[in-house]
């Protein structure tokens, strides 16, 4: 009799177990993908300009928060083999920017006076609504 119990515990635990699901469901908020353009360094000719430009698509897209960043090197050190160091010397940020569905913007990263950049990074990151 004791073993035919424990037989039957034993029957229904794997039954149950088997039953079971392991799959659970979460209510989570997804986050909205952010994206990042980085144009790298660049050294622009005499009076040329870094243009970005970033358009949002048409129909039905969401609004879109911009920012625009400029980052400006100076030349470091150079080893032998002609390989230089640059580092950081200046760098401004917009303020976010609302673009709508077939919206566009431009920014120019000049110096704002003869468009001489010696070194220059543009960067443009989407961000969470404001």
């Amino acid at each position: 009799m004791k073993r035919r119990i424990t037989l039957s515990l034993a029957l229904v635990s794997v039954l149950l177990l088997s039953l079971m699901n392991s799959y659970s469901t979460t209510n989570a908020q997804q986050r909205p993908q952010r994206f990042r353009f980085d144009t790298g360094l660049i050294i622009p000719g005499p009076h040329q300009i870094l243009r970005i430009t970033v358009a949002t698509g048409s129909g039905d897209d969401k609004l879109t928060f911009v920012r625009f960043r400029r980052m400006e090197y100076m030349q470091a050190t150079c080893d032998s083999a002609g390989v230089c160091k640059h580092v950081l010397s200046s760098q401004t940020m917009t303020d976010p920017i609302m673009l709508a569905s077939g919206e566009a913007a431009v920014f120019d990263v000049t110096d704002g006076t003869s468009n001489t950049i010696l070194r220059v990074r543009g960067m443009v990151e989407t961000i969470d609504q404001m």
